[in-house]
């Protein structure tokens, strides 16, 4: 393994301390603290719930929510009978969540407050602990294989602990760690890193090897929500975004959250890792976003939000060694910070808008501009370059308690690259963007029904069409220099090595205790190159999770 033995003890005794801390107090009932999952069962609640026409004055396209703005949502909810009334009173703590009495009764310290295995509060703090486990295994049965394989075995193996809390009326936190080995169908690891993850190595098996760390600081109150840690955001109001996606690995950020009515502003500024060589002395090339984001509800069913980022990195500049603080203005206009500096850095902007036709329907759809000429349109000028995305999220479709999500996304060529390289709009590599690349169309169909308070079905179908780098420069890697371009007129959309990408997967989730899950699933991946080898396979799969934070990279 590539974790030293001293990291190993360190951590093992970061959590018999932190269990043998929470064991000694007597728990009390609480709710636990800190952040949503972006992606978890009460983000998703809320969302189903506003696209019903229930949360008209919710803000919920800038995730993750605080706990405390998610509690704020869900009491104004009424009038919610059935499963969706027992949920929404397992969210707000006044019912316990499955499972909880049961485990109780064995063992009276554990799952108190209905929710965490340990918890403890009185009137001015209070503090939740849970382990964190993601135990898969499966194996993939090829059709077609580059390789020649008949079989694969896939796995995962996560283990880690989450301690979450809050002091006061104002101060909240939450930490997680995480050690992770897994083994998937293709590993790859480039510039010791690896797709959707921090720093990775390869095991002698050939299995991915990282620590991973979340670690949030808050302050909340009415108007301000004021953050300061390691973590992901997704903006928007798909499951994907072409402007800021949560499929990377976690990174250092300030982020400042002001809601006032129907208006809320956010401005977030981030370390990155780049992507390359590293240094003499084994550490990153740094560079940083800023990132500004105003959103507001129009009326009981619109919301409209405009946003701009800039990437820059220590070297763009001579004179540059850190953060820059022309860009650290939380309400300055960043593309005219960034002109004054000379032009040097990514600069883009975007805008993305919601609306509700009838209640139980909500479409969306948003624009991001990299660059344009207007002289050159219709020329494949190499410099203009956008994505756009359009979806529909219908509730309640036949069977109550149902979701069904449909999106599509286009990215221009040389969407989200940069004269300098390491400019990109990029974290370990991986897209800050739409992670279906440039030069890219994506098509996403998603159908979740929840049958009880315990059980979860869902269907996926991922469709993704790319033109793909040959020898020459095309566009579809924003980690090169769009220096390097073959050409500057005459580029076309999927211009290179089409390779279509096909992803159709079915999952059911049932809740054993208190965020502690059983996932049987069974996923069919073709991945066809047009200049290129197929490679076709079925992935069944039997997954053990004790948190919904202990969610699955992908593959």
């Amino acid at each position: 393994s590539s974790v030293s033995r001293s990291t190993r003890l360190k951590f093992s005794a970061f959590c018999t301390v932190a269990l043998l801390a929470v064991i000694a107090v007597q728990p009390a009932f609480s709710q636990s603290d800190g952040l949503l999952e972006i992606d978890g069962p009460t983000q998703r609640f809320l969302n189903r719930q506003q696209t019903a026409g229930k949360l008209n004055s919710a803000i919920l396209s800038q995730r993750p929510l605080s706990v405390y703005e998610a509690r704020k949502y869900l009491s104004g909810l009424d009038s919610l009978t059935g499963i969706d009334g027992q949920l929404l009173e397992q969210y707000l703590g006044d019912q316990t969540y499955p499972g909880a009495a049961r485990a109780s009764s064995w063992w009276s310290r554990a799952f108190s407050n209905g929710r965490d295995l340990f918890s403890k509060s009185d009137s001015t703090w209070s503090a939740q602990f849970n382990p964190i486990l993601h135990l898969s295994a499966g194996r993939a049965f090829f059709r077609d294989d580059p390789a020649g394989r008949d079989s694969r075995n896939v796995w995962r193996s996560t283990r880690g602990v989450r301690l979450s809390g809050h002091i006061g009326r104002h101060v909240y936190f939450e930490g997680q760690f995480t050690e992770n080995q897994e083994q998937v169908v293709d590993p790859t690891v480039s510039y010791q890193t690896a797709a959707g993850r921090p720093s990775t190595k390869l095991t002698k098996g050939g299995a991915y090897d990282w620590l991973d760390t979340r670690a949030v600081v808050g302050f909340y109150s009415e108007h301000f929500d004021i953050r300061m840690g390691r973590d992901t955001n997704l903006w928007g109001n798909g499951a994907k975004s072409t402007i800021l996606s949560n499929t990377v690995a976690t990174y250092d950020q300030v982020q400042i959250r002001t809601s006032l009515g129907n208006y809320r502003y956010t401005a977030l500024f981030s370390s990155l890792a780049s992507f390359g060589p590293r240094t003499a002395s084994g550490f990153l090339p740094k560079k940083y976003a800023a990132s500004h984001a105003l959103s507001v509800r129009l009326g009981d069913r619109t919301e409209l939000s405009v946003f701009e980022t800039i990437v820059f990195a220590t070297d763009s500049l001579e004179t540059r060694s850190r953060f820059d603080f022309a860009y650290a203005n939380p309400i300055i206009f960043l593309r005219a910070a960034e002109r004054d500096r000379g032009s040097p850095d990514n600069a883009m902007v975007g805008v993305a808008a919601s609306y509700r036709p009838v209640d139980g329907l909500k479409v969306y759809g948003e624009f991001l501009l990299d660059e344009y000429v207007p002289d050159h349109r219709g020329k494949g000028w190499w410099a203009n370059k956008w994505a756009w995305q359009l979806g529909a999220h219908a509730v309640d479709i036949g069977l109550p308690r149902t979701d069904l999500r449909i999106e599509f996304a286009r990215m221009r060529p040389f969407l989200y690259s940069h004269g300098q390289a390491i400019n990109s709009y990029t974290h370990f590599g991986d897209l800050l963007g739409h992670p279906a690349g440039p030069n890219s169309w994506n098509l996403l169909f998603e159908a979740s029904w929840i049958a009880s308070r315990r059980l979860t079905l869902t269907t996926l179908i991922d469709l993704t069409r790319q033109g793909v780098n040959t020898d020459e420069n095309l566009g579809s890697d924003p980690n090169i220099s769009y220096r390097s371009r073959a050409k500057d007129f005459g580029n076309d959309f999927l211009q290179g090595n089409l390779t279509k990408t096909s992803l159709i997967s079915g999952m059911a989730t049932f809740e054993l205790l208190p965020d502690v899950f059983v996932d049987l699933s069974a996923a069919f991946i073709s991945i066809s190159p047009e200049d290129g080898p197929n490679e076709v396979y079925a992935l069944p799969r039997f997954t053990l999770r004790w948190s919904s934070a202990a969610n699955h990279f992908p593959q």
